[in-house]
């Protein structure tokens, strides 16, 4: 076989060029500390650090969603405790305006603190967070979730009913805010009966015998019992000063399932629990009156067409301006007091709707620390298995390249041997 001295030159070259390329990668891979330096260095572990990356992109961005959802949580959570310590106020303050013995003006001065307990409550239920949006208008973070309505001066909420979740894992997300209906707008209205009176039996015009609007005490109760189809509207009828006699719209007797006694010649109202709800009756006998003057008056119990929710600020501001009212005459304390007692009731059922979302806050809160550490855990896995498939193995490269810069110097001579080599020199 004849080798020219082009294809020798041409072939030493090649091999010379190949040897210095690989000694140049081991260089880079030791200088980079990265072994794979192109996708063709490694195809499976490049593809599996592809896949790699991918996944500590997902973990990164469900760090900062977990992040964004925990401050945001805390943010709420430490406003509803703060709008929990308002209510609780406004409902001490209802429990001393029931005392008999205030005056208007008495009244008028819890009605003031109520007033600035009401404004409270507004700035907080509008609270924003840091980046400008409402807390409370749901997945409508531009919109002021709570108005006055400037005809009757209740407040209406803007908001819609959905919330902001952040996806936090492969397939769990969680809410990161919880919308002002659910919050402030969605408890039981306590107000939800009313009553008239149908028969007055006396002959004079005057009214000795007063049935208050009452309140629901049990919701569940209220709901399959009192409202039934055949039960509402009731009559409630004053039998004598010790007597009286409930009977629903069929005509039949249920006075059996109320409790409570009345008693026409105590001056304190009476209190009768029936079917999930209770009402008061109150007796203001007339100079000349006996007890028996009560016997006769009829009233209608029914169920109200108002709403069966009733946001928080609303509840305030009906009992301020109960108590902003004068009571004139038994009627209007009659009013006051059913004021005071609907207001209780839905303070207190306004305080367990706040405190059922603060337990929920803090379940996704302790829900999202220990995702937190799942998230590090993985995440710090994920960069330990691109380190084990990406990174040089040092001690390796450095052998590596002490034989390759062997290997090269070997070529190198060789080819000046060879390159100096002609027939000449063996004539």
């Amino acid at each position: 076989m004849r080798l020219s001295t082009s294809q020798i030159f041409s072939s030493n070259l090649a091999g010379y060029q190949k040897d210095y390329a690989d000694l140049a990668k081991t260089q880079l891979q030791i200088s980079s500390g990265n072994r794979i330096q192109t996708p063709s260095d490694d195809p499976a572990g490049s593809a599996q650090l592809v896949r790699l990356g991918q996944q500590q992109a997902q973990l990164t961005q469900y760090s900062s969603n977990m992040t964004t959802a925990t401050n945001s949580l805390t943010q709420e959570e430490s406003v509803l405790d703060s709008v929990n310590s308002n209510l609780q106020r406004a409902r001490t303050l209802a429990i001393s305006a029931g005392d008999g013995s205030l005056s208007d003006d008495d009244r008028s001065a819890i009605a003031d603190e109520l007033d600035q307990i009401q404004q409270q409550l507004v700035s907080l239920m509008n609270t924003k967070d840091a980046n400008g949006n409402y807390l409370f208008s749901g997945s409508k973070g531009n919109v002021q979730p709570f108005v006055q309505n400037n005809a009757d001066g209740s407040y209406s909420y803007q908001g819609d009913q959905n919330t902001l979740s952040l996806q936090v894992a492969d397939s769990l997300y969680i809410s990161s805010n919880d919308n002002g209906w659910s919050v402030f707008g969605a408890a039981s209205n306590a107000s939800q009966t009313q009553t008239s009176l149908t028969v007055n039996p006396g002959t004079d015009g005057a009214q000795r015998v007063y049935l208050s609007q009452g309140v629901i005490t049990d919701d569940s109760t209220y709901s399959s019992e009192f409202t039934g189809d055949s039960n509402a509207p009731y009559t409630v009828k004053i039998i004598s000063a010790t007597e009286y006699q409930i009977k629903d719209q069929a005509g039949n007797d249920v006075t059996s399932e109320a409790t409570g006694t009345y008693d026409a010649t105590d001056s304190s109202a009476a209190t009768i629990s029936f079917r999930g709800m209770q009402f008061s009756i109150t007796t203001d006998l007339q100079d000349g009156d006996d007890s028996s003057a009560v016997a006769g008056y009829e009233f209608k119990l029914e169920k109200a067409s108002d709403a069966q929710t009733q946001n928080i600020l609303n509840t305030i501001g009906q009992l301020r301006d109960a108590l902003n009212t004068p009571v004139t005459d038994t009627q209007s304390q009659v009013d006051l007091q059913d004021t005071i007692a609907s207001s209780l009731s839905n303070l207190t059922n306004g305080m367990d709707q706040v405190s059922q979302t603060i337990s929920s806050i803090g379940s996704r809160i302790n829900s999202l620390d220990t995702l937190t550490e799942e998230n590090q855990s993985l995440a710090l896995a994920n960069t330990n298995t691109q380190s084990s498939i990406r990174d040089t193995d040092l001690a390796e490269a450095a052998s590596t390249l002490t034989l390759q810069q062997t290997v090269l110097e070997a070529a190198q001579a060789s080819f000046v041997k060879i390159a100096q080599l002609s027939l000449f020199d063996k004539l």
